[in-house]
């Protein structure tokens, strides 16, 4: 079947045999020999070209280039024999039952640009002869159960732009190699077992767009040539270890939306450089040890949709130009027992505002009625605030 089928019409290009047989090897072992296992099999194991078998694509010369096998029922593991497909581009396999390891085999995909492997049972190490794949763009390994330190090879990658290695079992620290991948946009290592700190030549990843490090043991400070990435639209650092202030360089992320730094040892105060983040929708700081005062800088972002900044140590007042914030919908400053002054009166303009709790803070003054119009207010939000009146709120 393998040749004569392979060779019928006079095709003798090493590469379709060679195609063929790894394909025919990666059926087998997806499918344990059942055809009706995956959800569609069309074409596969039959005397027709492999191109035009499901999920393949192929080049001019009849090598397949791509494989999309996404949410496709196969099972058991990725055989060594991948290998043999010299041409092949785009690995996606997403969405199955596969397990065993990354052969390291797949190092030799010397022409792969996209490896996509995620919501799979996939675990072992990461191989380092990944880090052969120079041209490699998207690698995507997450919601696996990868074990092992992330591989220094991985500095290799230089073409990287997406790497995706959340909901794994990653251990150990971020290699400062990444430094060397000034392509990459996308980093997402959450939900890992990550230790150590953030290396400062992160501040070499200069396009980077998101950086999600949340939900690891990661420690130390921020370093400041975060303010180096003006392209980041999404930072997420919650919750870890981290301790130290947020620096100044921050305000350097005009780009910014998304920046979450919940569940830390964070100290200080809140820089009034985030007034220059115009664009920042979400802003979450809650249970860390930030003092002083809210910035008044923050009426400055009107496109702020959610703050949160509850179980701190700030003192002060509310800043009156929160009132400036017209789309804001979340606001919670409660477990700040420093917090005094009346409520500013500006928080009647809120009228997106569909949560707002100041439980438990030294806070006076009396809740505008415009406020109830917008939201169901109720007793919790103020718990343990008895000066605060509300003639609208339920009881």
């Amino acid at each position: 079947w393998l040749v004569e089928d392979g060779l019928k019409g006079g095709n003798e290009h090493n590469d379709s045999l060679l195609d063929r047989y790894a394909l025919a090897t990666c059926f087998f072992t997806w499918t344990n020999g059942n055809y009706f296992e995956w959800n569609t099999a069309m074409g596969w194991i039959s005397d027709k070209s492999v191109c035009s078998w499901f999920g393949i694509t192929c080049n001019d010369n009849g090598s397949a280039t791509h494989i999309n096998l996404g949410k496709n029922r196969l099972s058991g593991s990725i055989p060594a024999e991948i290998s043999f497909l010299r041409q092949l581009m785009s690995l996606n396999l997403k969405g199955n039952n596969l397990h065993g390891t990354i052969p390291t085999e797949m190092g030799r995909l010397e022409n792969l640009a996209e490896l996509t492997l995620h919501e799979n049972s996939i675990g072992g190490y990461i191989p380092t002869e990944l880090g052969h794949i120079t041209i490699l763009k998207d690698l995507d390994l997450s919601s696996n159960q990868v074990t092992g330190s992330l591989p220094t090879s991985i500095g290799s990658c230089t073409a990287l732009r997406a790497v995706r290695l959340h909901e794994n079992q990653i251990v150990g620290t971020i290699p400062s190699h990444i430094g060397l991948l000034s392509n990459i946009e996308v980093m997402s290592f959450s939900q890992n077992y990550l230790s150590g700190t953030i290396p400062t030549n992160i501040g070499s990843c200069t396009v980077m767009k998101k950086l999600h490090l949340e939900r690891n043991s990661i420690k130390g400070t921020i370093p400041t040539e975060i303010g180096l990435l003006s392209d980041l639209a999404e930072i997420n650092f919650s919750p870890n270890r981290l301790f130290g202030t947020i620096p100044s360089t921050i305000g350097n992320l005009r780009n910014l939306t998304y920046f979450a730094l919940f569940s830390n040892s964070m100290t200080g105060a809140i820089p009034k450089e985030i007034g220059s983040l115009t664009l920042l929708k979400r802003f979450d700081l809650h249970s860390n040890y930030f003092t002083v005062t809210i910035p008044t800088e923050i009426g400055s972002l009107d496109e702020l949709k959610y703050i949160d900044v509850h179980n701190n140590n700030l003192s002060g007042s509310i800043p009156s130009n929160i009132g400036n914030c017209l789309r804001l919908e979340y606001l919670d400053v409660s477990f700040n027992r420093r917090l005094k002054g009346s409520l500013p009166w500006e928080i009647a303009k809120l009228s997106n505002l569909e949560e707002f709790s100041f439980s438990n803070t030294e806070l006076t003054g009396t809740i505008p009625s415009e406020i109830c119009s917008s939201q169901q207010i109720n007793s919790k939000n103020f718990d343990g605030n008895d000066i605060v009146e509300c003639d609208c709120c339920d009881k």
